[in-house]
């Protein structure tokens, strides 16, 4: 059974990276913060691996697990592709909060204007919510006092400790990135669109780079959270530290 692995520190996150890296070439990605954009503060980075599992990277209690635990080469490597929804914040805060140059990145939001361009529409702009409804990906909803600070606390992720809830809640918005949207989309699009998708993904990846627009809180901090399925509650262990030899 898939579990949520909370990691809280530098030398866990190496042994998990290294898991991560040998166990699925396509993960996907969540950044839960504060203020979007470059000026955005990072508290918690969540990846779903292709087998369902989920890792918790508290970076509000050890700053150090994206450089020094090696997140880092996940986020820059060229093999593994990350799958995000509208990566645009992320890519900025990543990249002045802690100097990573976000690669390979397979943005669902970029992905769905292609598609509408495919179909002759005028593409725009659509939610993580939206788009998990469009395909049918319904589940779990966090308790009522979640909602209520998702909805007035845009600091809600710095909060300590990290509940089972919580986790759940993140834990259900990267899950459906890769397990469901990734290969849907990926199969709808075509072939003929592969270089228009991958230079639109580049362009949406670098846009706030170098931006100086209004803060607002990061997207989907204030929406309620949505799985794969109804049930969808994920047991949670800590990842321990590996042992000296």
């Amino acid at each position: 059974m898939p579990r949520i692995h909370l990691v809280s520190s530098a030398p866990a996150s190496e042994k998990a990276v290294h898991d991560i890296l040998v166990s699925s070439p396509v993960v996907g990605v969540s950044c839960k913060g504060a203020n979007a954009g470059g000026k955005g503060t990072i508290y918690l980075i969540v990846v779903a691996t292709l087998q369902g599992d989920v890792y918790a990277f508290d970076v509000r209690r050890d700053r150090n697990i994206i450089l020094d635990g090696g997140l880092i080469r996940l986020f820059q490597s060229t093999e593994v592709t990350k799958v995000i929804h509208d990566c645009a914040a992320d890519a900025a805060a990543l990249h002045r909060g802690f100097g990573v140059a976000l690669r390979n990145v397979f943005d669902t939001q970029v992905a769905h204007r292609v598609l509408m361009e495919e179909y002759g529409l005028p593409p725009r702009m659509i939610s993580k919510n939206a788009l998990f409804a469009k395909y049918d990906i319904v589940g779990y909803t966090p308790s009522a006092p979640l909602e209520r600070l998702l909805r007035e606390d845009q600091h809600v992720w710095a909060r300590r400790p990290l509940n089972k809830d919580m986790l759940n809640t993140a834990a259900a918005d990267v899950v459906p990135l890769v397990t469901v949207l990734y290969d849907r989309l990926k199969s709808v699009l075509k072939p003929q669109t592969a270089d228009w998708f991958e230079c639109l993904c580049n362009n949406h990846r670098r846009s706030q780079l170098g931006s100086k627009k209004k803060k607002t809180t990061v997207k989907g901090d204030n929406q309620a959270r949505r799985s794969v399925n109804e049930s969808f509650e994920m047991s949670v262990v800590k990842y321990k530290e590996p042992k000296d030899d």
